[in-house]
């Protein structure tokens, strides 16, 4: 006879309908975007892979795009040193390239989508602890975009945004709506890699 519950579906919002795929991708984007090393697309791909939904990989592949018309690397480290010297993306630079940045961080929070699982629904209104897994990923990732500068060189700076982002990040993924934030999500990444896209061009045109 099998124990009780061996056969209990995840329930939604579970680590475990997460499922161990996702979680290391989860953890593998939350190293990465914490110590700004690496490249941007690897950083993407892992956090693809941790919020599953196509609408919300749309959007992240968008803001990552942005980043790189930006400040014209693919590195994340660069991108770090950059903001290091010049300031926090999202408050410096030309309107479109700052509106930019925040577009880009607004589309990787929101991307943190909800985590269905088989078993009951959650109770309304708590945060799941599967959502607070993907904003660890996600949330880092939004800071490295709109106020990113290395911890070393401004850490109130990349601290305070990184906080701020993650606990955005986890109330978005614990809402029940999610075709509505990662539609969300994805318009802020065309409007990021739109907006970015100007700002490259003007930039090339001076």
């Amino acid at each position: 006879m099998e124990p009780p519950g061996t056969d209990l579906p995840a329930r939604a919002g579970s680590l475990a309908a997460l499922g161990p795929l996702r979680l290391s991708a989860a953890a593998a984007a939350a190293v990465l975007a914490l110590s700004s090393t690496g490249h941007i697309v690897v950083l993407v791909a892992a956090v693809a892979v941790a919020v599953a939904r196509p609408m919300a990989v749309g959007a992240v592949a968008l803001a990552a795009f942005a980043t790189v018309e930006r400040w014209g690397t693919t590195s994340l480290d660069a991108v770090a040193g950059a903001q290091s010297v010049l300031g926090a993306g999202g408050l410096v630079g030309p309107t479109a390239a700052a509106a930019s940045a925040w577009c880009a961080a607004a589309a990787f929070v929101l991307a943190s989508s909800w985590v269905d699982g088989d078993g009951e629904d959650p109770a309304r209104g708590r945060v799941r602890p599967a959502a607070v897994v993907l904003a660890l990923a996600t949330g880092p990732a939004a800071a490295v975009v709109v106020a990113g500068p290395h911890f070393a060189t401004d850490l109130p700076v990349r601290l305070g945004a990184t906080v701020a982002a993650v606990v955005v990040a986890a109330v978005a993924g614990s809402c029940r709506w999610h075709h509505l934030t990662t539609g969300l999500a994805l318009g802020a990444g065309v409007i990021a890699a739109a907006l970015a896209s100007v700002a490259a061009a003007a930039r090339v045109g001076l």
